[in-house]
This record gives structure tokens, sequence and C-alpha cells, in this order.
């Protein structure tokens, strides 16, 4: 097997594996509500997005839909209602917007912010980069910018579970405006 078909392989495996977490956090969330939802497994899914460990495709097509009456979104977080037509990942962020769920109904507004943007980006790691000059930067700096989101930094970092997603929160304060900290 070509090193290019193992790393397929790997991939195709981990997004197998996002899918079964994604259905058990799901079955969870249904079962409790509560902050017990947020789970191992959805910090090691939002982990792998995070980290870009998840970039392949899943080949399917469909319509993925964010809307702020079915997840009970945060007036912190005042996002459009999002309708994407997907013809490569649909099946990926479907699973996406199940994680969105959980972390609206837990008031993980850090996380939500990253989810909700990664299904606006139809999945693809690299415009949600952890780097400072990414889009999900200048995304997240309009938000806080123009009221979108409408807390400080401290409490978007505070309401993430993944490591680096917090950092990157915390790097991307010292580039914002100082009088939005």
């Amino acid at each position: 097997m070509t090193s290019d078909a193992m790393r397929r392989w790997i991939i195709s495996l981990a997004i197998f594996s996002l899918i079964l977490k994604c259905s058990a956090i799901t079955a969870d969330y249904a079962a409790s509500f509560s902050m017990s939802a947020i789970t191992a497994d959805y910090a090691t899914s939002l982990s792998m997005l995070v980290n870009g460990v998840l970039d392949l495709t899943t080949n399917d097509t469909g319509i993925i839909y964010i809307n702020s009456t079915d997840t009970g979104s945060l007036t912190a977080f005042n996002y459009d209602n999002l309708e994407l037509y997907t013809g490569d990942n649909f099946s990926k962020l479907s699973n996406v917007v199940d994680m969105f769920a959980i972390a609206s109904y837990n008031d993980m507004m850090g996380d939500m912010i990253f989810l909700y943007n990664y299904v606006a980006y139809n999945g693809y790691h690299e415009p949600m980069s952890m780097a400072m000059d990414s889009d999900f930067a200048g995304d997240v700096l309009e938000y806080m910018q123009t009221g979108v989101i409408n807390v400080d930094y401290t409490y978007i970092v505070s309401t993430t579970t993944d490591p680096t997603l917090a950092s990157f929160y915390t790097n991307l304060s010292t580039q914002s405006n100082p009088i939005m900290q």
C-alpha cells in the first residue's frame, strides 16, 4: 500500500470514528440534557476538527441546516441561520451540526463559533486553520467588531473545550481592538 493510500485509509478510519462518536454523543445528548453531554468523545472529535485531522471529504451530497430555533442559540452569539448545499461533505457536516447542537445546549459558545464556521466553510480545514491570518480568524474578528459576538474573549475562551482552540482565541484577542477585550 502506498503512503498516500495509507494516509487516505487512516483518514477514512478517523472519519468513520467521528461519525460513530458523534452518533453516540447525539444519543447521550437526547437522553441527558446536561453538561455530561460534553464527553471525552465530543472533545476528541472537536480536537480532530480543530487540528485538521479530518480534512478528507466524504464524497456525499445534501443540504445542511443550522437554525437558531432548533438549537436554542445563545443571545451572545447572534449568528444567521445557515443553509448550505454540500456536494462532498454531507455526512461529515451532519455530525458537526449534531456537535453544534450539543455545544449550543451546553452554552459552549467558543465551540459553537468554531463549529458554525466549520460548516459554513463546508468542512474544509484550510480556511478554519488556527493561523492568525486564516479566514476563520478574520470572521471572529469581524463578529467581535460588528456585535455578532457580544461578549469578551475571556468568555469565549472559557466556553471552549479544546485547548488549541482556546489558545487561538487568546492569541486572536491580542490582534483585536483593545476596547473589545
